[in-house]
């Protein structure tokens, strides 16, 4: 459906408009500083565009031979990428399309979430609440069939639901089972999932070390990452008057990620993440210190994620049914001593 709606050769009657938005979007957001390429994006012709779903597994590219244009977009809700895929992908385009094309990859995910470490920086976050505003204003200002501005309305609120907060749908669930409750309980066990109980207990933990070595921020915590931040990088790294991809004034966050394998495995990690977006140069400049003291190749120039580093991947299989939260607590205990010294670390060389 989404490539259906950036494909300007489709019947939906919006053109090319989702896509030109899109691209006006990427242009003032990842390229403000790059004055050929944002005017690349904002004269762009479309009359050649081809888009293909699936093509070496890419879930989405968008290709203009005229204008030398490619945009590349992995799709995750729910899942994590896997089998080093982004740099096979990113390895794909570069020997395919060449050095005159603007290549431009977009990791798409319901909270604009960095992809794992590993993977290259070309790699650019974009959360759907940003597509589905794209698509809604374009809906507002073009006429079309009735029927058809319907069809993708519903989509657009489907989608909405489907990428939504963790936190806002556990609320929605709880009322709708209150008022419905002997009904439900005919189909329904009411109880939250493994990964939800995991969160749980690490927003438990949290909790219980708000104030005592760190600050959880739960409005930007949600099943698949709690977030928070910690007295010392606050102090190292302090609030710009800037606003970061996080849409915080903070521009870095202290991740405890967690994702469920195919095999029905749960892991998880603690990761420290920074967001260069909006950032001065002297900013940046202190951000990219602090990288450079755990990855001694440095960064792109236009870098806009990095996980600076993250801890072992801890697993719980499949066949554990209950999860043992003091265990779980003791590695996030031991994960947080790694971040101390590493604090110490920055503190000494940097602060």
């Amino acid at each position: 459906m989404l490539a259906w709606l950036l494909d300007p050769n489709e019947n939906h009657g919006l053109g090319a408009a989702v896509l030109t938005d899109l691209n006006a979007y990427i242009a003032r957001t990842f390229f403000a500083n790059e004055t050929a390429t944002v005017f690349k994006l904002q004269a762009m012709d479309y009359s050649d565009v081809l888009l293909y779903r699936e093509w070496q597994n890419i879930d989405i590219l968008v290709e203009s031979t005229e204008a030398k244009y490619v945009l590349c977009i992995e799709n995750k809700i729910g899942t994590q990428e896997h089998d080093d895929q982004l740099n096979r992908y990113y390895k794909i385009i570069e020997s395919k399309y060449g050095k005159d094309y603007l290549k431009i990859y977009l990791y798409l995910t319901p909270e604009g979430s960095p992809p794992m470490k590993d993977n290259n920086d070309a790699w650019r976050s974009l959360k759907y609440e940003t597509l589905i505003e794209i698509i809604e204003n374009e809906l507002d200002k073009i006429t079309i069939e009735p029927r058809r501005k319907d069809f993708i309305k519903t989509y657009v609120e489907t989608l909405r639901r489907e990428t939504m907060n963790d936190t806002e749908i556990i609320k929605i669930c709880q009322e709708i089972y209150k008022k419905h409750k002997g009904a439900l309980d005919l189909i329904y066990e009411h109880r939250p999932d493994k990964q939800q109980n995991l969160f749980e207990i690490m927003k438990e933990w949290c909790f219980a070390k708000n104030g005592n070595g760190i600050i959880f921020v739960e409005n930007k915590s949600s099943k698949s990452y709690c977030r928070f931040r910690t007295p010392t990088m606050d102090r190292l790294i302090p609030d710009s008057s800037s606003i970061s991809g996080w849409g915080t004034n903070n521009h870095y966050f202290y991740e405890i990620m967690s994702w469920v394998e195919k095999s029905g495995e749960i892991r998880f990690k603690l990761q420290f993440v920074l967001s260069s977006q909006n950032l001065t140069n002297d900013e940046r400049e202190k951000l990219e210190k602090i990288d450079k003291l755990f990855n001694p190749k440095g960064l792109k120039p236009d870098w806009q994620w990095r996980t600076v580093y993250s801890t072992d991947v801890h697993t719980i299989k499949e066949s554990e049914l209950e999860l043992d939260a003091e265990k779980i607590c003791e590695k996030l205990d031991k994960d947080l001593q790694l971040v101390s010294k590493n604090e110490a670390l920055i503190e000494e060389r940097i602060g």
